[in-house]
């Protein structure tokens, strides 16, 4: 009788290691091939000039993608998917973010000097505590949603996000508002920032050279995308300056998150049962990871087609991780966060304008 049970339990004939392997994959397998269809039409989309020029990646167009699929016909097709859809969103991003340190080496500091450090730590220290203040303390809004806005303005816009949330604990409504919140004033940086060089170069208010405008456009905007695109309007020096002072700003999320992790961990203990709590730091692996691998970068040890075909792959599974997260996200949840994110997001983005230009003026 046993073997009978076994036998309609396993297919004759396969291992048990093979036939638990299929099991998994056929489990996750439509869900990965949905996200992975609009994964690949977001970076096609990409790659065309008008997307491009306005500082757009693969990452935002695939959260706009699954939005829509996800509050149109993805309903209808959740039961099956939802295994995959989810490894998508928290497996498949985490190994994204520890992909990420390969865009980075420790010799990008370098290039900006102790200067550009200083200004990247002052901006986002500044940018993420203030978001602590205005959004729990001025605006009442929930502590999950204020800490992914102030993750995503002050490091890295939609990557600083993504990484945040496993950190945090958020939703996928959550994630989607603070992504939302980056492309809508990352996207006015953009070209606010150019605009604001040139018109400073016609008028000479302030005495700033391309190189250093650039490093105030690297040291201030969300996106890597839109840091490259506000820094080309500008001119190729600004550009190249503005990429390496923002890989610095990247390169701080790891210790970010780290930091994060203990903060929360002991507001969740002073919140519960005091000394009787005993809940433990929770170490966010993937950032020590995103270290190791900025790390091993730097030593030069990777052939370079090994560093270009690993972001390539990262850039697939951090579309197929926002794909996945705008499938699973609700209109109706994001209209109920009202307007009080785009406030804060809005009081953020004049905070990174205005202070984040006083510190280059102090600084450099």
């Amino acid at each position: 009788m046993s073997t009978s049970t076994h036998s309609l339990d396993k297919p004759s004939g396969l291992p048990a290691p093979l036939h638990a392997s299929l099991a998994w994959l056929k489990a996750r397998a439509p869900g990965l091939l949905l996200a992975g269809a609009i994964a690949a039409i977001a970076i096609w989309a990409a790659q065309f000039p008008v997307v491009t020029s306005n500082g757009l990646s693969a990452l935002t167009l695939a959260i706009v993608l699954g939005l829509i699929a996800g509050n149109t016909f993805y309903p209808k097709l959740a039961a099956p998917c939802h295994t995959g859809v989810n490894y998508a969103k928290a497996r498949l991003l985490r190994a994204g973010i520890i992909l990420y340190g390969l865009r980075l080496t420790f010799q990008d500091i370098s290039h900006v000097g102790m200067e550009g450090v200083l200004i990247d730590a002052l901006v986002l220290g500044s940018t993420f505590m203030l978001a602590q203040w205005l959004g729990n303390r001025v605006l009442g809004m929930d502590r999950r949603t204020v800490a992914l806005i102030g993750a995503g303005s002050s490091i890295c816009g939609a990557a600083a996000v993504l990484a945040t949330e496993p950190v945090v604990k958020g939703r996928a409504e959550d994630v989607s508002v603070a992504v939302a919140t980056v492309v809508v004033f990352g996207t006015i940086g953009t070209f606010l920032y150019p605009a604001l060089f040139h018109l400073n170069a016609a008028h000479g208010w302030l005495a700033l050279n391309e190189a250093q405008f650039g490093l105030y456009v690297g040291s201030t905007v969300h996106e890597v995308a839109q840091v490259v695109a506000a820094g080309e309007a500008i001119g190729g020096n600004a550009a190249d300056v503005a990429v390496i002072a923002k890989m610095v700003r990247v390169m701080m999320l790891a210790p970010f998150l780290l930091l994060l992790s203990m903060w929360m961990t002991k507001g969740s203990r002073q919140a519960g049962s005091g000394g009787n709590d005993r809940s433990r730091i929770t170490i966010p692996w993937f950032a020590v990871g995103f270290i190791v691998m900025a790390g091993i970068n730097s030593l030069g040890i990777l052939p370079s087609m090994v560093v270009e075909k690993g972001i390539i792959l990262d850039n697939i599974l951090l579309t197929l991780a926002m794909a996945a997260l705008g499938l699973t996200t609700h209109i109706s949840a994001v209209r109920a966060a009202g307007t009080k994110p785009l406030i804060l997001a809005a009081l953020l983005f004049a905070w990174l304008l205005g202070a984040g230009l006083l510190f280059n003026l102090w600084i450099s």
